[in-house]
């Protein structure tokens, strides 16, 4: 599983947070999400879990929760990826540190590392243990079947395979297996499982152990002659791929790895403290050394029981006795730094505090044992030098947090960036200084983009009539500044929104409205649309008819429609593409498709013939100057037949009562596109004032032209 926040920004620190018995992968997930980064958690991760967040940085907290749970975490390109199994595999050799994970996931896991096909043939819910260092890929499995019961592994065909072998007949001891005398312990064993061994063993020496390996094993032939008992409890546990450690002379006997064992055992340590009282030491102490064992403090007699694993335990121990040293005079004062590591403090401290006996307990915090003078001596030079980050609060105008990111080219910038759920605000995180610059490069990338306006005329002209608006016309216009002569001259384009005076001079006009009366020219659109510079804008003015599929019955030989329906799409589309340039140059990318339908065949209810025409072209004009796109011709032949119900279809005298209708229409589409580059008009004229407008255009275009 992954989640997605930038990669690349800072987590934030969690909150407070407590899960109880909730699947490990599941908390894991929480955290990362909580501090919005990206995480991936692959199936190795099992198990639940109760675990208590304190406030703390997201690494500290993820780190501390990996180490108690036996987890491996590692980052790469900002994406953090948690595992129970950390596996390499280099020129043919695995090198595995794998404690307690399920036998299937393992498996899954080595198989896709190696890259080598491999059949695991049993349940999930099985956990090994396997620690190699230059294995090859059947050496891992074979440890590996070891840990299941009665497990074999087989190779065929490139492919290994693990599967369970029929069990073995139950085992009675002819002879103990275990013997014991005064030169030491000898073993002699054919075959038995690890258990039953392993309690011959511990029943012989009279000593106590606690089994933490989950898996029985059968193991042998076993020779061990004369040896002590540690020696010969350590043949027997290597055997069985594990490993075992003695805390207060009980033997936990566990997987491979001492980690593993001291990991998962529970011990129990008193303290009592010399010097400091227990309130103040746990107060000294850092949450993220704390998360993994359980710390009362008894304040009678200033005593600590620490309960965890052996290795936490003696963790704690090591900073009780760094911490717990007579004052004479002295006290302990607790820092918590905000940006300078706690091990180059040495470094920076001048020569005053230079012999302070600074303890780091954490990778945010010190501990100092001085007096109340020089710890506010320290306290005001770590005020001057150790100075949180400030975070600024940033929102965008024009563009999205995605593409700021995508046009930063300082890796510095990017990360000091913060994302909030608003893709148009965050905050930065710099001193004045840097959020100067960094406002300073916001202004030349938080721009807004040209706004294209795209007045769009398309006319359909029939019988392959059209326009030439550099033409000149025959019958100049004896009074041009006369109304009514613009009345009855140019009435049919009143109602275009597109200036067609203005666009293309008073003549085209003319013509254009004589076309538009005498129906040999048809406005299939007249619209305005606008968009950014580099972004698609489309427009489509069509109509979609359906038709259902025909059958004829076998018996009647009817024709009957079917549930089988089809769409015909047919009318006009226009994509347009535009970049503003210098000087209002606009280049554009444009597509029209014509689609047309037949009427042949509809009235035997079958779907229509279809033509479809594309004009693709790539073009640069000035603002203001008009773009045509011509010669979308399509000639097309209809025909249809007609006969009268019943009597058409009478033998021989249907004939009478049947036609045929065949029509021929040549028809060429225009498209008029007439770019703009911000100058969107705020106003909304009225009619009249458009009329007037309009007229004024036509009276400066005709008196031009006829001097």
């Amino acid at each position: 599983m992954a989640l997605a926040p930038a990669a690349d920004t800072r987590p934030i620190p969690i909150v407070e947070l407590e899960f109880v018995n909730a699947p490990i992968a599941d908390i894991v997930v929480a955290i990362a999400s909580a501090a919005g980064v990206a995480i991936v958690v692959d199936d190795t991760v099992s198990g639940y879990a109760s675990y208590y967040f304190d406030p703390m940085p997201f690494d500290v907290a993820l780190e501390a929760f990996a180490r108690r749970f036996g987890l491996f975490v590692s980052r790469d390109n900002g994406v953090y990826t948690v595992t129970a199994a950390l596996i390499s595999f280099v020129d043919d050799a695995l090198t595995i540190d794998a404690p307690s994970v399920d036998s299937a996931a393992l498996v899954r896991a080595i198989s896709r590392a190696s890259r080598t096909p491999i059949v695991h043939a049993f349940a999930a819910g099985m956990p090994v243990s396997l620690f190699t260092d230059g294995a090859s890929v059947e050496e891992a499995l074979r440890r590996i079947a070891a840990q299941l019961p009665d497990a074999e592994i087989a190779f065929r065909d490139g492919v290994y395979r693990i599967a369970p072998v029929r069990p073995a007949p139950d085992h009675a001891w002819r002879t103990p297996p275990v013997t014991v005398d005064a030169a030491g312990f000898s073993v002699n064993t054919e075959r038995a499982s690890f258990v039953d061994l392993l309690t011959a063993l511990f029943v012989a020496g009279e000593r106590e152990y606690h089994l933490l390996k989950r898996s029985n094993p059968m193991i042998g032939p076993v020779r061990v002659n004369r040896r002590s008992f540690d020696d010969a409890l350590r043949l027997i546990v290597e055997r069985a791929d594990a490993s075992f450690t003695v805390v207060d002379g009980v033997y936990y006997i566990a997987d491979a790895t001492p980690h593993a064992a001291l990991a998962r055992s529970i011990v129990t340590e008193v303290i009592v403290l010399r010097s400091i009282a227990p309130a103040v030491l746990l107060d000294l102490l850092p949450p993220d050394q704390t998360t993994d064992v359980t710390i009362r403090a008894d304040r009678t007699d200033d005593r600590l029981t620490i309960t965890g694993n052996p290795m936490s335990v003696a963790r704690i121990g090591d900073l009780v006795d760094l911490l717990d040293v007579p004052p004479a005079g002295r006290g302990y004062h607790r820092f918590d730094l905000e940006t300078i590591d706690p091990t180059q403090l040495h470094a920076l401290l001048p020569r005053h505090l230079a012999g302070l006996p600074i303890t780091a307990v954490s990778s945010s915090r010190i501990v100092v044992l001085t007096t109340a003078e020089r710890a506010d001596e320290l306290r005001r030079f770590l005020s001057a030098i150790d100075l949180p980050i400030a975070s600024t609060l940033i929102e965008l105008e024009y563009i999205r947090l995605d593409q700021l990111i995508a046009n930063l080219h300082s890796a510095t910038d990017r990360m000091a960036i913060v994302p909030t759920g608003d893709p148009s605000r965050f905050f930065f995180r710099g001193d004045d200084a840097e959020l100067l610059r960094f406002r300073t490069r916001l202004k030349h990338i938080d721009r807004p983009l040209p706004q294209i306006r795209y007045q769009l005329l398309v006319i359909e002209y029939k019988q392959g009539r059209t326009l030439d608006w550099d033409a000149s016309l025959s019958n100049a216009l004896k009074t041009p500044d006369s109304t009514q002569a613009f009345l009855a001259v140019l009435g049919n384009l009143l109602s275009l929104s597109f200036d067609i005076v203005s666009t293309f001079g008073y003549q085209f006009a003319v013509r254009l409205n004589s076309s538009l009366s005498d129906a040999s020219a048809t406005v299939l659109a007249d619209t305005t649309i606008s968009g950014t510079s580099g972004r698609q804008v489309s427009f489509q003015n069509t109509s979609t008819y359906r038709y259902r599929d025909p059958v004829i019955d076998p018996e009647t030989g009817v024709t009957r429609p079917t549930g089988v329906v089809r769409e015909i799409t047919s009318g006009l589309t226009l994509q347009i593409e535009g970049w503003a340039g210098a000087s209002d140059s606009v280049t554009m990318d444009v597509v029209a498709t014509v689609s047309r339908r037949g009427s042949e065949g509809v009235a035997k209810g079958n779907p229509p013939p279809t033509s479809e025409k594309v004009v693709r072209t790539h073009i640069r004009t000035t603002a203001g100057t008009p773009v045509i796109l011509s010669g979308l011709i399509q000639s097309e032949t209809d025909s249809s037949s007609r006969e009268t119900p019943l009597l058409g279809r009478i033998p021989v005298l249907g004939w009478l009562f049947r036609g045929m209708v065949r029509s021929r229409e040549s028809t060429e589409l225009a498209v008029y596109i007439v770019p703009y580059v911000d100058r969107d008009r705020t106003d909304r004229l009225g009619v009249e004032q458009q009329m007037l407008d309009v007229l004024d255009s036509f009276n400066r275009s005709a008196t031009a032209d006829t001097r």
